[in-house]
């Protein structure tokens, strides 16, 4: 077995299979993820790999088609625990049918969730005849009971765990109130939650109207995230967002000549942090900044939102940036009320340009 630990895991991986063994979060304080979760059953493969073959039917590319057999891919080449100063992994290989799976499964030192870096070479190829190829890959934590939370555009919806095929946006949440499990993924939307089993569907080899439209060499990044309470509560919402948009380092080894920029600066601040940011851009027809964000909470959020440069003017706009009212503000700070699920698009200009 490969063990990884940092401040928020202990991560044990088989390693014949690749298959996450044990997973303990630290945060919740239970174990999360286990090979063998309860006596006298089958084993439970996590980030299992597992390839679905549709029947054959028409509009293959827009339509699932009926499962006629589910293959597990059991077999994997593990590498031993590889440490840097900010993380530390373990890399998969995988050989399947034409194609291949390599993966960095990763443990960041102060990140609270557990990235899987996936490289999938796909050169599997469906007819009319044989049918269409797909790959997902499985989760299924020790939950009790739960029930599934989709992002969707500008807000989350519940949907049923009866194992069909659903779509959301970077993440689908799992829970009971007491616990939750998150996968969030940067680029994929087809989801499906049977029970407390959570799978994202990776690639498919459909075949009309393109024979090949997905053969190739594909990036894939996603991560669990195990928290306490609902979505909301956990800052499933958050992580979300941090997994798509990851900050940008860069090394600055000297200071310009008279620079005067402190070594901490925020452009925008919100306190309470609750509500999401979806566009910062300028306007359509004048260099004034256009800001919109929601709420995401089924409940009405009241924020205090702080530029870093006093305000001239602020209005609020609908979604063509037409203005509708103007808004109180003092100095670089505006007070706005959000209604739950409310859109909102503000105009500002600052004094100076």
């Amino acid at each position: 077995y490969k063990d990884g630990e940092n401040k928020y895991f202990q991560l044990t991986i088989d390693g014949k299979t690749g298959l996450i063994e044990e997973l303990y979060s630290k945060e919740v304080g239970k174990k999360i993820l286990l090979r063998h979760p309860y006596v006298d059953t089958q084993p439970i493969g996590n980030n299992l790999f597992q390839i679905l073959l549709e029947a054959p039917h028409s509009m293959s590319a827009w339509i699932i088609g009926e499962i006629m057999r589910v293959e597990n891919l059991l077999e994997g080449e593990v590498s031993g625990w590889r440490k840097t100063p900010v993380r530390q992994y373990v890399k998969v290989k995988r050989s399947f049918m034409n194609s291949e799976i390599e993966q960095k499964i990763i443990l960041w030192n102060e990140l609270d969730y557990i990235e899987f870096e996936t490289t999938i070479d796909w050169e599997e190829i469906g007819n009319p005849e044989y049918g269409s190829p797909m790959l997902k890959v499985a989760f299924t934590p020790m939950l009790r009971n739960p029930r599934a939370y989709y992002e969707i555009p500008f807000g989350v919806i519940e949907r049923s765990t009866d194992g069909l095929e659903k779509p959301a946006l970077r993440w689908v949440d799992i829970n009971n109130g007491e616990d939750g499990f998150a996968l969030l993924n940067d680029s994929k939307h087809g989801y499906d939650v049977c029970g407390s089993t959570i799978r994202l569907t990776l690639l498919r080899a459909s075949y009309s109207p393109d024979p090949i439209p997905d053969r190739g060499v594909h990036k894939v990044r996603y991560a669990v995230y195990p928290h306490k309470g609902g979505w909301d509560e956990g800052d499933v919402w958050r992580r979300g967002a941090e997994f798509n948009n990851p900050l940008i380092g860069y090394l600055v080894t000297e200071r310009k000549t008279g620079e005067k920029e402190p070594e901490e600066r925020s452009i925008i601040r919100f306190d309470p942090e609750k509500v999401m940011v979806s566009s910062i851009k300028f306007a359509e027809h004048s260099m004034d900044i256009i800001l919109r964000m929601y709420n995401i909470f089924e409940k009405e959020v009241e924020i205090s939102l702080e530029v870093d440069r006093s305000i001239e003017r602020a209005v609020e706009t609908n979604l063509f940036e037409e203005e509708m009212k103007g808004i109180e503000y003092k100095d670089r700070e505006i007070r706005l009320r959000f209604k739950p699920h409310e859109v909102k698009t503000i105009k500002i200009r600052f004094k100076g340009g």
